[in-house]
């Protein structure tokens, strides 16, 4: 499993959050987003 411009040094993070539930993976063609749903629903609901 391979992240697109990514070292594997910074993919051993990614693996670690999504595993604990913290974020979710979502791959969009060839990229891949790594999403925090609590920080998104969070950041969603601010009205300036």
């Amino acid at each position: 499993m391979a992240l697109s411009g990514a070292s594997r040094r910074k993919q051993i993070p990614s693996i670690q959050l999504t595993s604990a539930g913290l974020v979710r993976k979502q791959k969009m063609g060839r990229t891949i987003f790594y999403i925090n749903d609590s920080l998104y629903s969070l950041l969603s609901c601010v009205t300036l």
